[in-house]
């Protein structure tokens, strides 16, 4: 091994950023699961409950930190706000309603036909060889998933 690797890699601060970093993936989970087992609770009220406390948190930290509070673009806060909430709803909805697995590869499927498609439509481009990708990728998650 390099000097370099031993120095920075093989830290006890980076021992702990992995540690934190798995300590996430593992309360992740958690919270799926959790999710995942109250369908009694409607996901409007969970997302409710999940914004409201996110945002304790955050007005906290800001005001802790001394940043200020209002933004400068306030239409593009809007809209990711309308859209962000728009997908931790859908996020939740898909965890009670679909098997836990599911769920979980629609979640991590969907950002990157999304994100061709969006391109595809705002940019104006010819996106040939990205609508071949799309296209393999839409039809593989589907057969995965068998809708």
């Amino acid at each position: 091994m390099s000097l370099w690797f031993k120095r920075r890699i093989m830290t006890t601060q980076s021992k702990s950023s992995v540690e934190l970093y798995v300590l996430s993936i593992f309360y992740y989970f958690i919270a799926k699961l959790l999710i995942k087992f109250i369908p009694h609770i409607p996901s409007f009220e969970v997302v409710f409950f999940r914004a409201l406390i996110s945002m304790i948190i955050c007005i906290y930290v800001i005001r802790k930190s001394g940043i200020i509070f209002k933004g400068n673009n306030k239409i593009d806060l809007l809209m990711r706000g309308v859209f962000g909430s728009a997908g931790v709803l859908a996020f939740f909805y898909s965890l009670q309603h679909l098997p836990l697995a599911t769920a979980t590869a629609l979640i991590n499927l969907s950002p990157p036909i999304f994100t061709i498609l969006l391109a595809t439509l705002f940019e104006g481009k010819n996106q040939g060889s990205r609508l071949g990708s799309f296209l393999y990728r839409f039809f593989g998650s589907a057969f995965a998933q068998r809708i």
